[in-house]
């Protein structure tokens, strides 16, 4: 360690000294991945914004790793589901054990529920998956639906790529 490090005079090339290797919370570089500083690996999440479900992030370019998430406009979290999260309809049959109250403004628009779950919770999977057939059978017939996020309970568009899953 150097006499200036020592005396906190530290040279920062942006959030790490190159002589002592002291991290500070401050001026990460996030050009490279908005969710990993290119120079002290510190994470952070949901931080991406996608130009499209299935393309790269308008910040950093990164490709989207899976073209299968959804991603909620309004609070950005990301879902996957079948691995992270679970989708209900209004045609699907209740899930036991899940803390889901579905509200719909109106029974003729097609608004689905997509809530996070614990990816250990096999169970829970299992049973969402009647309700899910029912929308991807329903995107691939080009019926309008939309879905509502459960954290911050806004109503989003499926994206186009949607109505071609199998």
């Amino acid at each position: 360690m150097g006499f200036r490090c020592n005396i906190g005079l530290h040279p920062w090339n942006g959030c790490k000294c190159p002589e002592c290797g002291k991290i500070r919370d401050d001026q990460h570089d996030w050009l490279k991945d908005c969710e990993t500083c290119s120079i002290c690996g510190k994470k952070r999440e949901n931080m991406h914004t996608w130009i499209n479900p299935g393309g790269m992030c308008s910040k950093c370019r990164k490709t989207k790793p899976s073209n299968s998430a959804l991603q909620c406009a309004g609070c950005k979290k990301e879902y996957e589901i079948g691995k992270n999260a679970v989708a209900v309809c209004l045609d699907s049959p209740a899930i036991p054990g899940m803390q889901i109250i579905v509200v719909y403004d109106d029974e003729t628009e097609k608004v689905d529920l997509v809530a996070p779950i614990d990816p250990s919770n096999k169970g829970a999977f299992e049973r969402a998956k009647p309700g899910w057939k029912t929308i991807r059978e329903g995107l691939s017939n080009h019926q309008q639906r939309k879905w509502k996020c459960n954290v911050c309970n806004h109503v989003n568009s499926y994206p186009d790529f949607y109505s071609d899953l199998s």
